[in-house]
């Protein structure tokens, strides 16, 4: 896997809600006039420290990054963190989470 610039991104406070083995938060590029914020997703360091969950989460980038499609979010950054946990990075959507829309079939 790539690695990518961990030290480039900083923190803007704003943390959502756990997911099954990663934290994801509010982030935005170092050294951007715009401001634009993406959202970047490490695992949690208990999970970070077992190989197969580095592993499963690697697999998770690369089928992203393999998606071309408008409504898949497109990665911007991945690689490891300070800890040696995996991380990456999306744009980040205001229009909230899918979390709370009618659960329907996949098309819709």
């Amino acid at each position: 896997m790539k690695t990518g610039d961990f030290k480039s991104w900083k923190r803007a406070g704003k943390a959502f809600p756990k997911s099954g083995q990663g934290e994801a938060q509010l982030v935005s590029r170092i050294g951007d006039a715009s401001g634009a914020p993406y959202v970047m997703k490490t695992m949690h360091p208990a999970q970070a420290s077992r190989p197969e969950r580095q592993e499963r989460f690697k697999r998770e980038i690369e089928a992203l990054r393999q998606f071309d499609d408008p409504h898949v979010l497109k990665i911007v950054d991945y690689g490891m963190d300070e800890r040696g946990a995996p991380y990456l990075v999306t744009p980040y959507c205001e229009n909230g989470s899918l979390e709370n829309e009618t659960k329907g079939s996949v098309i819709e």
